[in-house]
């Protein structure tokens, strides 16, 4: 599993691109993380990129979760 992440604090939003193989409980974690760092970068919108996963068991009823 890999996320790369990229703050943009100008426009308030995060881009996380992910790639590799990734369970739903990876995202989850990135995620959570990401909203914790958010609050001091004053980013209110997430853009996820999963073009790059080659592998998951992740579904439109799991990402509605995040």
């Amino acid at each position: 599993m890999a996320a790369l992440v990229h703050f943009t604090p100008a426009q308030q939003v995060c881009f996380v691109r992910y790639q590799g193989l990734h369970r739903v409980d990876d995202v989850k974690l990135v995620f959570d993380e990401l909203e914790s760092q958010a609050k001091y970068q004053n980013c209110f919108r997430f853009l996820m990129d999963l073009s790059l996963v080659t592998s998951c068991d992740i579904n439109k009823e799991d990402l509605r979760l995040l």
